[in-house]
């Protein structure tokens, strides 16, 4: 804005203050948000190059102020962890591997935040070597924001706190939008996907982001615990009641612990996958949220280098039809 109105705003300094001759106000975006929005006034006319290099800092901000809001996030789950600490103060090895697991997967992505940001201060990153670093950036905020996400619902289910948004949904498209969340991963692995269902709709009554999650952690293991490029077979089934398949050809599940991985901060540490991130939380927040909905998680069948079938149930909806998700998708999608 270069007309600026008379008494609108005033550049000052220690000595006096005048009116500036242009205005210009940037919004602070990251992942399509509006973070913040700034305003500069200037006693000069505001120069292409200038634009150029305030459109490029206010990126940076963009994600120096979304780790300032995963700092402000990670206090809230130490409030929420007390929950979980008083618990696993009855038990030494509970606690241990909390802080343990809590201290090497919050350290690493907050390492490389903090390395970063510093190099922005400093100055020894500029402006044009600005895009890897954002993308990293924008990478490991999202890594722990996801380590937080998990460890925020571990707590608000040991108190009972989780709120669960009921609405009738057909299993099939829950499981569809699935597979499409993981093509791009998959891609990236090389894997195979292959997804089978009935032709008429899987009613269920649920929440449908709660019930999501369980989905995207029963097809992000099976894409993560392989040796081999990844093969996974999603098959949604109305037999018995709703239910959802997933088998993979995977490292499997030793007989004695098929039920221990549903347990709090157990992981399965294979030597030929190296250490894999994540909190061990996945499938105890999994199998519990599938119980508050009146349903089961279980492991169907595994052996060991021969992979593993995960049977999820859920209780049918008593609507004849869901509402509310009904979307025109192709059947039986592969992805390889």
């Amino acid at each position: 804005m270069t007309n600026v109105p008379a008494g609108y705003v005033a550049v000052r300094s220690g000595l006096g203050e005048a009116p500036p001759a242009t205005i210009i106000v940037l919004p602070v975006i990251f992942e399509g948000r509006v973070k913040a929005v700034i305003e500069l006034a200037s006693m000069q006319q505001f120069s292409p190059t200038h634009l150029d290099f305030l459109d490029q800092l206010t990126d940076g901000i963009g994600v120096v102020i979304n780790t300032l809001e995963a700092n402000m996030r990670t206090e809230e789950l130490l409030k929420q962890s007390q929950i979980l600490f008083a618990e696993a103060q009855e038990a030494s090895k509970s606690k241990s591997a909390f802080l343990s697991m809590a201290a090497h997967e919050l350290r690493t992505p907050l390492s490389v935040i903090t390395g970063y940001l510093s190099m922005l201060e400093d100055g020894t990153l500029s402006p044009d070597k600005w895009q890897r670093p954002l993308k990293v950036l924008i990478g490991k905020a999202t890594e722990l924001n996801s380590i937080v996400d998990d460890l925020l619902t571990a707590a608000r289910i040991e108190g009972g706190t989780v709120r669960t948004d009921t609405k009738t949904l057909d299993l099939r498209e829950l499981a569809h939008l699935a597979v499409a969340r993981a093509e791009a991963r998959a891609g990236l692995l090389k894997a195979e996907i292959i997804y089978a269902e009935p032709d008429e709709p899987v009613p269920v009554s649920g929440d449908h982001e709660q019930l999501a999650r369980v989905i995207d952690n029963l097809v992000n293991n099976a894409l993560t615990y392989t040796a081999d490029r990844p093969w996974v077979k999603l098959t949604v089934t109305n037999d018995g009641g709703p239910g959802l398949i997933v088998e993979d050809h995977g490292i499997g599940i030793p007989r004695d612990k098929q039920e221990k991985i549903f347990e709090r901060f157990y992981r399965i540490d294979d030597p030929n996958l190296g250490p894999q991130p994540g909190t061990g939380l996945g499938l105890f927040i999994s199998r519990e949220l599938a119980e508050r909905h009146g349903g089961s998680l279980i492991v169907e069948r595994s052996e060991a280098g021969k992979g593993s079938i995960f049977v999820l149930r859920l209780p049918a909806a008593t609507a004849p039809h869901p509402s509310g998700l009904l979307v025109n998708l192709p059947s039986a999608p592969i992805i390889a």
